[in-house]
């Protein structure tokens, strides 16, 4: 989102402890939660807006359908920005 220029970030996950852990509503206790707490913290510093926002498992179709497109090597919607991540964004401990 940086990279097109954007200035607000919004994140749709259906993880609560995921969410509450940036949110700030609960703290992170696993190392590899803490890590990648830590990477969404810098992430953060480079927008103007960053709003998380849990969505219960059964209510995301959405997520689902476009989980089920790139399974299944479908093309995505032309308003889906995606890229793909070969290598882990913290390191292994």
């Amino acid at each position: 989102m940086k990279a097109l220029g954007h200035q607000n970030c919004v994140i749709k996950i259906d993880s609560k402890v995921i969410a509450d852990h940036i949110e700030k509503e609960s703290e992170a206790k696993k190392p590899e939660l803490i890590e990648y707490l830590e990477t969404v913290r810098a992430m953060e510093k480079h927008f103007k807006g960053f709003t998380i926002t849990h969505i219960p498992r059964a209510q995301n179709d959405e997520a689902d359908r476009l989980a089920k497109a790139t399974a299944r090597k479908q093309q995505l919607p032309l308003d889906v920005f995606f890229k793909e991540i070969s290598t882990p964004s913290t390191r292994a401990r």
